[in-house]
């Protein structure tokens, strides 16, 4: 999204959240050098993310036409501030969905409280949406309608629109031997996974899917290169596992 504003001829303030999972010191608030003049890219903590006052003030000094914030906590921490200026959310994503995916692998319903509150924040502030499918737009229509937003004032506003899941046009070039000739031989057919395993992956159905195939192909070879979701999913990686370990095909 970054990308296409650049293109635009936008200048784009770009407020990162580091996750702490993904840091093994933890998190240093920091401002990444940019690769466009128009551009300046943040990098904050969970402290300075979480810190409205400190947002609100970035915002103000840049003075935006208007708020982009994507995915569902972004989002959340956006409709937070105290500004004017207009919000898209770009809820990539039904968050409800996934709460009640989250609750049913942990058998534990105050699960929802955290999702349902993040998303009635957002659904309540935001002017704009946009989804990854249509039947997520429709969803978030109904979550409109709920909160009172679909009245005489809004008749014929289209709050929410749909913008697929996509992956970079440009062809990345490279010579490193990453797999064939190393974990893989040259000649196997690899079934690549490339993420991790969250609540509404359906591992056993993945594991006897992979099983069958390997019965008939023997060059058949199986790559993962996700694993357990930090913070959000503990269980469903670690049930695959114990299925693969069990399997003859391990």
């Amino acid at each position: 999204m970054t990308k296409a504003l650049l293109e635009e001829g936008h200048e784009v303030l770009l407020i990162c959240y580091g996750i702490p999972s993904a840091y093994e010191k933890g998190v240093l608030s920091r401002e990444v050098e940019s690769p466009a003049k128009e551009l300046r890219y943040l990098v904050l903590n969970h402290e300075k993310y979480e810190d409205g006052q400190y947002l609100a003030g970035l915002a103000r000094q840049f003075s935006p036409d208007c708020m982009v914030a994507v995915t569902l906590y972004p989002c959340y921490v956006a409709a937070r501030l105290e500004l004017d200026e207009p919000l898209w959310a770009d809820l990539f994503g039904h968050v409800l969905g996934e709460a009640q995916a989250r609750a049913s692998v942990y058998k534990d319903d105050s699960l929802l409280f955290h999702y349902w509150n993040q998303e009635m924040r957002i659904i309540d502030r935001a002017d704009v949406f946009s989804c990854v499918s249509q039947r997520q737009v429709y969803a978030t229509i109904g979550e409109l309608g709920l909160v009172g937003r679909l009245n005489r004032h809004t008749a014929g506003y289209r709050f929410a629109h749909c913008i697929p899941i996509s992956i970079p046009t440009e062809k990345k070039e490279h010579d490193l031997q990453v797999l064939r000739g190393r974990d893989v031989s040259e000649d196997h057919f690899v079934i690549l996974w490339s993420g991790g395993y969250n609540t509404w992956t359906e591992v056993d159905t993945l594991f006897v899917a992979l099983e069958e195939a390997m019965k008939v192909d023997g060059q058949i070879r199986f790559v993962s290169t996700g694993g357990e979701i930090p913070e959000l999913d503990d269980q469903t990686y670690g049930h695959f596992q114990e299925l693969i370990q069990d399997s003859p095909f391990s």
